[in-house]
C-alpha cells in the first residue's frame, strides 16, 4: 500500500513539473514571436529600382536605386497592436469580412425571394402567354440571383484564403 502511494505521490510530482516547463516553453515561445513580429515591422526601407530618363542627352535607361519609407505608405493602419505578415491588422480585416458576409447575406435573403416569386407564377391563377412569360422572367431572375450568391460566396472564400495566406489571427475573421 506504501509503495502504490508512494508511486502516486511521484507521478503526481514528475506531472506538476512537467506543466511547468511546457508553461515556460509556451511563454518563451510568444516572447520569440513578438520580437519576430516587431523585427519585420521596423524594417522600413525597400530598394526600388527607378529608371530616370529626363532628356536625350542625359543617359538614358539609367538605373537608380533609393530608399523608400514603407512606414508613411501605411499611415492609416498604422497601430501597436499585433498584424499580419502584410502589415494589416483587425482594423483592416474586420470591415472587409463583415461586408462578405453582408453580400453572401443579401445574396441568399434575395434568392429566397425570388423563389418564393416563382413559385407564387407557377401556382398562380390566370393563363395565357402572360402567366408563361412571367414566369420565364421570374426564372430569368432566380438564375441571375443564384450567379449573383455563388460570386458572393466565391467572394468571401476568396478573402479567407488572402488572410489565411497573410497569417491574421483567427479571431478577426470571425464576425463578433
Amino acid at each position: 500500500m506504501k509503495l502504490l502511494r508512494w508511486t502516486c505521490f511521484f507521478l503526481a510530482i514528475s506531472l506538476a513539473g512537467s506543466g511547468v516547463v511546457q508553461a515556460q516553453t509556451i511563454a518563451d515561445t510568444a516572447r520569440q514571436e513578438r520580437e519576430r513580429r516587431k523585427a519585420v515591422e521596423s524594417e522600413t526601407g525597400v530598394s526600388i529600382p527607378i529608371v530616370i530618363s529626363v532628356t536625350p542627352a542625359s543617359t538614358a535607361g539609367s538605373a537608380v536605386t533609393t530608399r523608400v519609407n514603407t512606414s508613411t505608405a501605411n499611415e492609416q493602419s498604422k497601430s501597436t497592436g499585433p498584424t499580419d505578415l502584410q502589415g494589416h491588422d483587425e482594423k483592416y480585416w474586420r470591415p472587409k469580412f463583415d461586408a462578405a458576409r453582408l453580400a453572401v447575406k443579401r445574396a441568399e435573403n434575395n434568392l429566397k425571394l425570388l423563389d418564393l416569386r416563382v413559385n407564387q407564377t407557377f401556382l398562380g391563377r390566370g393563363g395565357g402567354w402572360s402567366r408563361i412569360s412571367a414566369l420565364e422572367k421570374a426564372t430569368h431572375d432566380r438564375d441571375v440571383a443564384s450567379k449573383a450568391l455563388a460570386d458572393a460566396q466565391q467572394n468571401l472564400a476568396d478573402l479567407e484564403d488572402q488572410f489565411r495566406r497573410s497569417g491574421g489571427l483567427p479571431g478577426w475573421s470571425r464576425p463578433r
